[in-house]
């Protein structure tokens, strides 16, 4: 369960879709961060967009920006995303940017996508050991519940597959 403040804490320092403007130090989202250097950055009035990339370059850096190998043509809007910190473009639409931001193969230049790879692995790696059951007295085998499958085998005066529910039929 997320607390206001624990959700606050996410957004500020470890949401992959959001990044902290190193110009005004405003939390935005990845995919609307040319339109914040341009609009509504304090420093706004510093950057120019790039007529190729379409992305919020430095006014000082604009003429010679679009002769570097980073500035890669962005395609239409409609046929694809374009990222600001890895200047791939990629399938169009939020669940795009979703998957180019959070996914284990995404975009290589966002560094909260790799903290969140690996909180993940970290708790995947403490949910495959030994896990307790709610059933006391039984444990699950790597995060398997006895149900599913276990390789236990059933104690010897219980009930297994060979004999049945009255115990003078044996």
């Amino acid at each position: 369960m997320f607390t206001d403040e624990g959700l606050d804490i996410h957004y500020w320092k470890h949401c992959p879709m959001l990044r902290r403007c190193e110009h005004c130090k405003q939390v935005v989202e990845i995919a609307t961060l040319t339109d914040h250097r341009l609009t509504e950055c304090d420093k706004k009035d510093s950057f120019g967009k790039c007529h190729r990339c379409g992305e919020a370059v430095a006014k000082d850096d604009l003429p010679d920006h679009a002769k570097i190998k980073s500035c890669n043509a962005a395609k239409p809007e409609k046929v694809a995303n374009h990222c600001p910190l890895c200047h791939e473009n990629f399938q169009p639409g939020e669940e795009a940017w979703k998957v180019h931001l959070m996914g284990r193969d995404g975009c290589k230049m966002n560094p909260r996508r790799m903290q969140t790879l690996q909180r993940a692995q970290q708790l995947q790696h403490a949910k495959s050991g030994t896990v307790a059951t709610s059933r006391p007295g039984l444990v699950g085998v790597k995060g398997r519940s006895p149900s599913s499958g276990s390789k236990i085998p059933a104690p010897r005066a219980g009930l297994n597959k060979t004999t049945s529910m009255n115990p003078s039929r044996r």
